[in-house]
Protein backbone atom coordinates (compact mmCIF):
# COMPACT_ATOMS: atom_id res chain seq x y z
CA UNK A 1 0.00 0.00 0.00
CA UNK A 2 1.47 3.67 -0.97
CA UNK A 3 0.73 6.15 1.41
CA UNK A 4 1.95 9.83 1.31
CA UNK A 5 2.50 11.51 4.45
CA UNK A 6 2.71 15.34 4.76
CA UNK A 7 4.38 16.71 7.62
CA UNK A 8 6.70 13.66 7.86
CA UNK A 9 9.21 15.66 10.10
CA UNK A 10 6.29 16.57 13.15
CA UNK A 11 5.87 14.85 16.27
CA UNK A 12 3.23 12.87 14.74
CA UNK A 13 4.99 12.40 11.37
CA UNK A 14 7.96 11.02 12.92
CA UNK A 15 5.73 8.79 15.22
CA UNK A 16 4.43 7.53 12.09
CA UNK A 17 7.37 6.73 10.82
CA UNK A 18 8.56 4.83 13.38
CA UNK A 19 5.77 2.60 13.77
CA UNK A 20 5.29 2.05 10.24
CA UNK A 21 3.28 -1.36 9.20
CA UNK A 22 5.58 -3.56 7.24
CA UNK A 23 3.01 -3.57 4.27
CA UNK A 24 3.16 -0.27 3.84
CA UNK A 25 5.85 2.06 1.47
CA UNK A 26 5.42 5.41 3.02
CA UNK A 27 6.30 9.05 0.80
CA UNK A 28 7.73 11.32 2.50
CA UNK A 29 8.31 14.49 0.67
CA UNK A 30 10.02 17.24 2.63
CA UNK A 31 9.05 20.95 2.41
CA UNK A 32 10.87 21.51 -0.60
CA UNK A 33 9.31 18.61 -2.49
CA UNK A 34 5.79 19.46 -1.65
CA UNK A 35 5.15 22.86 -0.28
CA UNK A 36 1.44 23.11 1.07
CA UNK A 37 1.07 26.58 0.05
CA UNK A 38 1.87 26.04 -3.62
CA UNK A 39 -1.29 24.69 -4.67
CA UNK A 40 0.39 23.20 -8.27
CA UNK A 41 2.60 21.06 -5.87
CA UNK A 42 -0.40 19.84 -3.97
CA UNK A 43 -1.96 18.66 -7.47
CA UNK A 44 1.00 17.52 -8.86
CA UNK A 45 2.15 15.10 -6.11
CA UNK A 46 -1.38 13.36 -6.59
CA UNK A 47 -1.40 12.48 -9.81
CA UNK A 48 2.10 11.61 -9.97
CA UNK A 49 2.42 9.38 -7.08
CA UNK A 50 -0.96 8.26 -7.14
CA UNK A 51 -0.80 7.10 -3.19
CA UNK A 52 -3.99 4.42 -1.88
CA UNK A 53 -3.77 6.80 1.04
CA UNK A 54 -2.97 10.44 2.26
CA UNK A 55 -1.95 11.13 5.91
CA UNK A 56 -2.16 14.49 6.18
CA UNK A 57 -0.89 15.85 9.36
CA UNK A 58 1.33 18.79 8.48
CA UNK A 59 -0.47 22.11 9.49
CA UNK A 60 -0.14 25.47 10.41
CA UNK A 61 -0.18 24.62 14.21
CA UNK A 62 0.80 28.42 15.63
CA UNK A 63 -2.37 29.17 16.75
CA UNK A 64 -1.64 32.60 17.73
CA UNK A 65 0.42 33.29 14.55
CA UNK A 66 -2.25 32.33 12.79
CA UNK A 67 -4.34 35.46 14.37
CA UNK A 68 -1.86 37.47 12.19
CA UNK A 69 -1.34 35.33 9.38
CA UNK A 70 -5.23 34.61 8.39
CA UNK A 71 -3.96 33.87 4.64
CA UNK A 72 -1.20 31.25 4.97
CA UNK A 73 -3.32 29.41 7.73
CA UNK A 74 -5.98 28.53 5.56
CA UNK A 75 -3.65 28.30 2.52
CA UNK A 76 -2.35 25.49 4.39
CA UNK A 77 -5.19 23.93 6.82
CA UNK A 78 -7.86 24.54 4.54
CA UNK A 79 -6.87 24.51 0.74
CA UNK A 80 -3.99 21.92 1.01
CA UNK A 81 -6.68 19.93 1.84
CA UNK A 82 -9.82 21.09 -0.35
CA UNK A 83 -7.04 20.09 -3.22
CA UNK A 84 -6.00 16.60 -2.12
CA UNK A 85 -9.84 16.18 -1.72
CA UNK A 86 -10.26 17.40 -5.11
CA UNK A 87 -7.48 15.32 -6.83
CA UNK A 88 -8.46 12.33 -4.59
CA UNK A 89 -11.66 12.40 -5.82
CA UNK A 90 -10.54 12.25 -9.48
CA UNK A 91 -7.52 9.82 -9.37
CA UNK A 92 -8.82 7.87 -6.67
CA UNK A 93 -7.04 7.19 -2.76
CA UNK A 94 -8.43 7.57 0.26
CA UNK A 95 -7.34 11.03 2.89
CA UNK A 96 -6.55 10.43 6.96
CA UNK A 97 -7.11 14.27 7.95
CA UNK A 98 -5.67 15.09 11.62
CA UNK A 99 -7.91 17.86 13.16
CA UNK A 100 -8.15 19.66 16.52
CA UNK A 101 -10.42 20.16 19.71
CA UNK A 102 -10.01 24.00 18.85
CA UNK A 103 -12.94 22.91 16.55
CA UNK A 104 -15.44 23.59 19.48
CA UNK A 105 -16.01 26.32 21.41
CA UNK A 106 -15.36 24.87 25.00
CA UNK A 107 -18.36 25.57 26.20
CA UNK A 108 -19.19 22.16 26.76
CA UNK A 109 -19.19 20.99 30.41
CA UNK A 110 -18.82 17.52 29.04
CA UNK A 111 -17.03 15.67 26.27
CA UNK A 112 -17.34 16.66 23.00
CA UNK A 113 -18.53 13.79 21.33
CA UNK A 114 -17.89 12.61 17.46
CA UNK A 115 -21.12 14.83 15.68
CA UNK A 116 -20.87 17.60 18.57
CA UNK A 117 -21.31 21.30 16.61
CA UNK A 118 -18.34 22.75 15.83
CA UNK A 119 -17.58 26.45 16.66
CA UNK A 120 -14.57 27.23 16.58
CA UNK A 121 -13.34 30.45 18.42
CA UNK A 122 -9.55 31.00 16.70
CA UNK A 123 -8.43 31.23 13.03
CA UNK A 124 -6.30 27.99 13.64
CA UNK A 125 -9.74 25.81 14.19
CA UNK A 126 -11.64 27.78 11.79
CA UNK A 127 -8.97 26.75 9.16
CA UNK A 128 -9.42 22.89 10.58
CA UNK A 129 -12.95 22.98 10.58
CA UNK A 130 -13.29 24.50 6.72
CA UNK A 131 -11.05 21.65 5.88
CA UNK A 132 -13.54 19.11 7.78
CA UNK A 133 -16.01 20.24 5.71
CA UNK A 134 -14.79 20.62 2.50
CA UNK A 135 -13.65 16.65 2.52
CA UNK A 136 -17.06 15.62 3.50
CA UNK A 137 -18.62 17.64 0.53
CA UNK A 138 -15.36 16.27 -1.58
CA UNK A 139 -15.17 12.86 -0.71
CA UNK A 140 -18.33 10.97 -1.05
CA UNK A 141 -17.81 7.48 -1.53
CA UNK A 142 -18.09 5.24 1.62
CA UNK A 143 -14.97 4.56 3.38
CA UNK A 144 -13.20 7.17 1.38
CA UNK A 145 -11.87 9.50 4.19
CA UNK A 146 -11.06 9.61 7.96
CA UNK A 147 -11.08 12.23 10.28
CA UNK A 148 -8.98 11.86 13.48
CA UNK A 149 -9.33 15.17 16.06
CA UNK A 150 -6.70 15.43 18.74
CA UNK A 151 -5.32 17.39 21.15
CA UNK A 152 -2.27 18.59 22.95
CA UNK A 153 0.35 16.17 21.22
CA UNK A 154 3.37 15.47 23.01
CA UNK A 155 6.72 13.95 22.11
CA UNK A 156 10.39 13.79 22.90
CA UNK A 157 10.59 15.59 19.62
CA UNK A 158 10.51 18.69 17.89
CA UNK A 159 8.38 21.43 19.37
CA UNK A 160 6.03 21.34 22.24
CA UNK A 161 4.55 21.84 25.62
CA UNK A 162 6.67 19.33 27.44
CA UNK A 163 10.15 20.32 25.99
CA UNK A 164 9.52 23.86 26.50
CA UNK A 165 8.60 23.09 30.18
CA UNK A 166 11.83 20.85 30.68
CA UNK A 167 14.15 23.92 29.28
CA UNK A 168 12.63 26.44 31.71
CA UNK A 169 12.56 23.71 34.90
CA UNK A 170 16.45 24.07 34.29
CA UNK A 171 16.46 27.96 33.09
CA UNK A 172 14.58 29.68 35.10
CA UNK A 173 13.63 30.44 38.90
CA UNK A 174 9.96 30.42 38.35
CA UNK A 175 7.45 29.43 35.37
CA UNK A 176 3.86 30.49 35.17
CA UNK A 177 1.56 28.09 33.57
CA UNK A 178 -2.44 28.56 33.10
CA UNK A 179 -4.35 26.26 35.24
CA UNK A 180 -8.19 27.27 33.39
CA UNK A 181 -8.02 25.22 30.16
CA UNK A 182 -8.89 21.81 30.63
CA UNK A 183 -8.57 19.30 28.12
CA UNK A 184 -6.52 15.62 27.36
CA UNK A 185 -3.00 15.65 26.44
CA UNK A 186 -2.08 12.95 23.83
CA UNK A 187 1.28 10.98 23.12
CA UNK A 188 1.88 11.01 19.39
CA UNK A 189 3.30 7.65 19.37
CA UNK A 190 0.11 5.72 20.55
CA UNK A 191 -1.53 8.91 18.35
CA UNK A 192 0.24 6.73 15.42
CA UNK A 193 -1.11 3.56 17.00
CA UNK A 194 -4.08 4.67 16.34
CA UNK A 195 -3.44 6.21 12.87
CA UNK A 196 -2.09 2.98 11.13
CA UNK A 197 -5.21 0.79 13.10
CA UNK A 198 -7.56 3.25 11.37
CA UNK A 199 -6.16 2.75 8.15
CA UNK A 200 -6.33 -1.13 8.96
CA UNK A 201 -10.10 -0.98 10.30
CA UNK A 202 -11.58 0.81 6.94
CA UNK A 203 -9.50 -0.83 4.49
CA UNK A 204 -10.74 -4.16 6.32
CA UNK A 205 -14.29 -2.58 6.60
CA UNK A 206 -13.66 -1.76 2.62
CA UNK A 207 -12.97 -5.11 1.70
CA UNK A 208 -16.33 -6.56 3.09
CA UNK A 209 -18.20 -3.75 1.44
CA UNK A 210 -19.02 -2.51 5.28
CA UNK A 211 -19.42 0.92 5.80
CA UNK A 212 -16.47 2.30 8.36
CA UNK A 213 -17.19 5.46 10.84
CA UNK A 214 -15.19 8.36 9.54
CA UNK A 215 -14.76 10.87 12.52
CA UNK A 216 -12.84 10.18 15.05
CA UNK A 217 -11.36 11.65 18.28
CA UNK A 218 -8.29 10.14 19.94
CA UNK A 219 -6.06 10.99 23.42
CA UNK A 220 -4.69 9.98 25.96
CA UNK A 221 -6.83 8.99 29.20
CA UNK A 222 -7.49 11.39 31.65
CA UNK A 223 -8.84 15.08 32.38
CA UNK A 224 -5.95 17.34 33.06
CA UNK A 225 -5.05 21.45 32.78
CA UNK A 226 -2.04 22.75 31.23
CA UNK A 227 -0.92 23.47 35.30
CA UNK A 228 -1.61 19.69 35.72
CA UNK A 229 0.74 18.48 32.86
CA UNK A 230 3.52 21.37 34.06
CA UNK A 231 3.41 19.83 37.30
CA UNK A 232 3.87 16.07 36.58
CA UNK A 233 6.82 16.62 34.36
CA UNK A 234 8.47 18.85 37.06
CA UNK A 235 7.81 15.74 39.48
CA UNK A 236 8.42 13.17 37.02
CA UNK A 237 12.37 14.77 35.61
CA UNK A 238 13.32 15.56 38.58
CA UNK A 239 13.20 11.74 40.18
CA UNK A 240 14.38 10.47 36.61
CA UNK A 241 17.47 13.06 36.76
CA UNK A 242 16.85 14.90 33.80
CA UNK A 243 16.72 18.48 35.90
CA UNK A 244 18.48 18.99 39.52
CA UNK A 245 17.08 21.94 40.79
CA UNK A 246 13.58 22.72 39.00
CA UNK A 247 11.80 25.89 38.56
CA UNK A 248 8.94 26.58 40.84
CA UNK A 249 5.57 26.70 39.10
CA UNK A 250 3.76 29.40 39.53
CA UNK A 251 -0.79 28.32 38.12
CA UNK A 252 -2.20 31.66 36.46
CA UNK A 253 -5.42 32.37 34.61
CA UNK A 254 -5.71 32.57 30.91
CA UNK A 255 -6.08 36.29 30.58
CA UNK A 256 -3.18 36.82 32.60
CA UNK A 257 -1.13 36.09 29.37
CA UNK A 258 -0.84 37.93 26.42
CA UNK A 259 -1.87 35.61 23.32
CA UNK A 260 -3.82 36.74 19.94
CA UNK A 261 -5.99 33.71 20.15
CA UNK A 262 -9.05 32.58 21.87
CA UNK A 263 -8.34 28.94 23.92
CA UNK A 264 -11.49 26.79 24.41
CA UNK A 265 -11.88 26.41 28.24
CA UNK A 266 -12.62 23.23 28.21
CA UNK A 267 -12.22 20.90 24.92
CA UNK A 268 -12.29 17.47 26.23
CA UNK A 269 -12.72 15.14 23.44
CA UNK A 270 -14.94 11.84 24.04
CA UNK A 271 -12.97 8.72 22.64
CA UNK A 272 -15.13 6.23 24.08
CA UNK A 273 -16.80 5.30 19.94
CA UNK A 274 -13.47 5.07 18.87
CA UNK A 275 -11.95 2.85 21.74
CA UNK A 276 -15.12 0.23 21.05
CA UNK A 277 -14.96 0.49 17.50
CA UNK A 278 -10.95 -0.18 17.48
CA UNK A 279 -10.85 -2.28 20.31
CA UNK A 280 -8.63 -0.47 22.11
CA UNK A 281 -7.91 1.22 25.34
CA UNK A 282 -5.79 4.39 25.95
CA UNK A 283 -3.37 5.09 28.12
CA UNK A 284 -3.16 7.49 30.83
CA UNK A 285 -1.44 10.65 30.17
CA UNK A 286 0.86 10.48 33.99
CA UNK A 287 2.17 7.03 31.73
CA UNK A 288 2.60 8.73 28.45
CA UNK A 289 4.55 11.43 30.02
CA UNK A 290 6.81 9.45 32.14
CA UNK A 291 7.30 7.17 28.44
CA UNK A 292 8.67 10.42 26.76
CA UNK A 293 10.29 11.42 30.06
CA UNK A 294 12.48 8.29 29.80
CA UNK A 295 12.83 8.63 26.53
CA UNK A 296 14.53 12.04 26.72
CA UNK A 297 16.57 10.33 29.55
CA UNK A 298 18.38 8.09 27.40
CA UNK A 299 19.14 10.22 24.86
CA UNK A 300 20.65 12.38 27.54
CA UNK A 301 22.82 9.98 28.58
CA UNK A 302 24.04 8.90 25.61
Amino acid sequence: MRILLTGSTGQLGKALLKSKPNNILLLTPDRFQLDLSNEEDCKAIIHNQKPDWIINCAAFTNVDGAESDKEKAYQINYRATEIFSQEIAKVGGKLLQISTDYVFDGLKKRPYEVHDLTNPQNIYGKSKVLAEKVIKNTLTLDNQFLILRTSWVLSPNGKNFLLTILNLLNNKDYIEVVNDQVGCMTSAKYLAQTCWRLIEYNENYSSKSKSFPSLHHWNDQGIVTWYDIAVAIKEMSKKIGIVQNPAEIKSICSNQLKQNAIRPNYSVLDCSKTEEILNIKRINWQESIHEILLSISKKTDK
